[in-house]
């Protein structure tokens, strides 16, 4: 629980700090592969520790997804944030998170 909790703390702060580069214009993104399955299943087993006992965050693998192009790094902090955000709002029930792919 500390370890996680201090990773979170983590990602916290490195939120302020690409808010701060983003702001000046000088964040760098590093673009390859990403699984977005993959965090979406990281990210769920790291913030699961931050549920309370009236809320079950479960992660819904979607099959057919494809590796997408991006910042891997960036796409777990947006998801990260997400679900963050669902977990501090919700009170009790089930934060289901998946990706789909659309056409286009």
């Amino acid at each position: 629980v500390i370890l996680t909790s201090a990773r979170h703390l983590n990602l916290l702060i490195n939120d302020i700090l690409d808010s701060a580069s983003l702001d000046q214009g000088t964040i760098k993104l590093n673009f390859g592969p990403v699984d977005v399955n993959e965090i979406i299943h990281k990210v769920c087993a790291q913030l699961s520790v931050l549920c309370q006992n009236n809320v079950v965050l479960t992660p819904k693998h979607a099959d057919g997804i494809p590796m997408a192009n991006g910042d891997a790094q960036r796409v777990q902090q947006i998801i990260t944030n997400l679900v963050g955000n669902s977990l501090k709002f919700t009170h009790h029930g089930t934060i289901t998170v998946w990706v789909q792919c659309e056409p286009g």
